[in-house]
């Protein structure tokens, strides 16, 4: 398996749908669950990511989150948050991110997050390490919990 090939076709398919995010508001908002939101731009991106990798790999699977699916552990699993931060986007935070990981023979091989409103991409493949952009990034070793920093959101 090619995993630069992969690599790259889930970077174009994350800015792609980066784009539709910056250029669009949240017009119709469904309530999923409670704190759990859907819009037409999630519905659009999720589109346009399946569209990019069904042009390159036609016999490939999905879990995407606006299909509701259930993880299945199999090989050639993409899986997708198209919007992830939709509430951020239905209040116009510009903090919102486009996740994709391909997923084959039982773990996660390549994953992908890009930030559009920043323009930052984090990428990792399996055995060559993760990045923002193409500078190599790595977590700290520190191991006493109160130095360190620790982020979490909810909606």
């Amino acid at each position: 398996m090619d995993y630069d090939k992969i690599l790259n076709i889930a970077i174009k398919a994350a800015r792609e749908a980066g784009e539709i995010i910056l250029h669009s508001k949240a017009e119709k908002v469904e309530v999923k669950s409670k704190s759990d939101y859907v819009t037409e731009v999630d519905i659009k991106c999720q589109n346009v990511i399946k569209s990019v990798i069904l042009s390159e790999f036609a016999d490939h699977n999905f879990l995407a989150e606006e299909d509701g699916g259930v993880f299945t552990p199999q090989n050639d699993l993409w899986i997708i948050d198209p919007l992830d931060g939709t509430t951020n986007f239905i209040h116009d935070l510009k903090h919102s991110a486009v996740s994709i990981a391909f997923h084959s023979d039982n773990e996660v091989k390549v994953a992908v997050i890009y930030l559009p409103y920043d323009d930052e991409l984090f990428y990792a493949t399996k055995g060559k390490g993760a990045y923002l952009d193409n500078t190599q990034i790595s977590i700290s070793n520190e191991k006493d919990i109160s130095k360190t920093i620790i982020a979490t959101g909810m909606p």
